[in-house]
């Protein structure tokens, strides 16, 4: 008796543990009401027809608790469109009654409750009279029928250029007439990273006698793992009066007091400028902090640590290197009759403390890239004339810590052939602005030792963006008055009356 105890009390809906009461489960329950599985009968394409409230329940290995059980539900809608099937998907589904599905934080306020849910009575009444969903979030495919039975909506990702982010959702049903299977695929892929997938399948393996409600196998790119059911739901209707759900308002709520928690945006930054510091990208204060954000929405949406992790390292690395370099144009080819100033002023001396192939960094993109050692607020010069296309201006950090590498101040100037040089590591305070057009010699800004660096130094390279989107540097001569130029060497010191230039 008192392990019978002890299994009810673990059955509590934990919103209302102060008047604990034992539920049913879904399976329990709606047998209870005369909707459970009796017979695996065959489904066709017109049984679909009309919308379904579809409830998943499931573990999450990829979790910091993976034996925590987690629910999510939606609502379908499928319509015929001629010789097509329109598969619509609502991701936020608003009840009468929100009991069990969010608990009361206070006035106005909700939160989604992420345990385990189960449908009262009174929410399978109001599934079957009908839902209201959200227009946010809602996407529909058209299917076309296939082969035994299958039907799927068509596209495909392709690979991207180094600007554009390909994104694209397969959906498919299979073994119709019959136990049908719902998946959708998605696909990222750009010039930059390989392409990524992911599926998410729901198997049906009972149907209930009357056909209202189906049961099966619910699982996410194998980590996420439990069952699905799905009810006939009497049809859908729009969210009234603003049109956000409980979920939403919440969200916006939650990112609204977050861009005013500056404590929650430190942690949020050290991670970002990890994964953009490991992936050699440079980024300013603002685009951290729209990063940061979209993180936390994506919290608040639901999505594990493991879909946020995969979002960061695979999405928003990418496109951020992407918009870096955007403003270059693809397929440039660099001048090489053209001969570069030295990037600092003429009358000083500079060591060049690592030169092409460098052992410590001037590797792959950056292979022939130039380092000078320059005291920290010495001026930087343009090598070349060109337009000022990027300004990055408000770090004032350093070390030799991976994260340092997106937080590095720069000045980009793009020449007239499509390449564009790059100056590193500058102190705040840049002497020129976006859209100012510069001549060789004229002042930029001043060094420093902001961003991947130990010591004061400029970096400096030119780069082009190849036909397939990706920015490397490549080979420049410098300026010492004759045809030929000359290229520094590391170990020596340049300019003044040393060296070439």
């Amino acid at each position: 008796m008192k392990r019978q105890r002890m299994e009810r009390r673990s059955r509590c809906n934990p919103v209302l543990r102060s008047r604990c009461i034992p539920v049913l489960g879904t399976l329990g329950l709606v047998a209870a009401l005369g909707l459970g599985p009796r017979a695996a009968s065959a489904v066709s394409v017109d049984d679909l027809l009309g919308s379904w409230h579809v409830l998943a329940h499931y573990k999450d290995s990829a979790t910091d608790h993976p034996d925590r059980e987690r629910w999510v539900d939606r609502v379908w809608k499928f319509e015929r469109e001629g010789g097509k099937l329109e598969w619509s998907d609502y991701p936020i589904v608003v009840f009468d009654d929100s009991s069990g599905r969010f608990e009361r934080l206070g006035t106005n306020r909700q939160s989604r409750v992420l345990a385990f849910w189960e449908p009262s009575p009174g929410q399978i009444a109001n599934i079957q009279k009908g839902l209201e969903v959200n227009q946010r979030g809602a996407k529909s495919k058209s299917l076309k029928p296939g082969d035994e039975g299958g039907w799927t909506s068509a596209g495909r990702a392709r690979p991207g250029s180094m600007t554009m982010i390909s994104y694209v959702e397969t959906w498919t049903i299979d073994g119709l007439p019959g136990l049908p299977v719902f998946q959708r695929a998605d696909s990222l892929s750009s010039g930059m990273t390989e392409t990524l997938e992911g599926v998410t399948r729901y198997t049906t393996t009972s149907v209930s006698s009357d056909g209202l409600l189906l049961h099966g196998r619910f699982e996410r790119d194998g980590t996420q793992q439990g069952t699905f059911r799905m009810m006939r739901s009497g049809g859908t209707q729009w969210v009234q009066g603003s049109g956000k759900s409980p979920n939403e308002r919440f969200r916006e709520m939650a990112v609204s007091q977050y861009r005013v928690s500056e404590s929650g945006k430190t942690d949020l930054r050290a991670a970002l400028e990890e994964s953009l510091g490991e992936a050699g990208v440079m980024a300013s204060s603002e685009e951290l902090d729209r990063m940061s954000e979209r993180i936390v929405a994506l919290s608040l949406e639901g999505k594990s640590p493991a879909e946020i992790t995969r979002v960061l390292e695979e999405e928003m690395v990418a496109e951020a290197r992407a918009r870096q370099f955007d403003f270059a144009p693809e397929g440039a080819r660099h001048d090489d009759s053209v001969r570069y100033g030295l990037p600092f002023r003429s009358d000083t001396q500079r060591l060049l403390v690592q030169g092409n192939a460098g052992s410590f960094d001037h590797r792959d993109t950056q292979e022939y890239a130039f380092d000078f050692r320059m005291p920290t607020g010495e001026t930087v010069v343009a090598a070349r004339a060109g337009e000022v296309v990027a300004v990055i201006d408000d770090h004032s950090q350093g070390g030799r810590r991976k994260s340092m590498r997106s937080k590095a101040n720069a000045v980009i100037v793009l020449h007239d052939d499509g390449s564009f040089g790059t100056y590193v590591h500058l102190s705040p305070g840049a002497a020129v602005v976006p859209g100012d057009r510069v001549k060789r010699g004229q002042k930029l800004g001043r060094s420093g030792a902001t961003g991947y660096t130990a010591d004061p130094m400029l970096h400096f390279g030119v780069m082009v963006r190849g036909a397939d989107g990706k920015a490397r540097t490549v080979p420049i001569r410098f300026d010492d008055g004759t045809p030929g130029g000359f290229v520094p060497t590391q170990g020596g010191y340049y300019g003044g009356t040393a060296g070439g230039g």
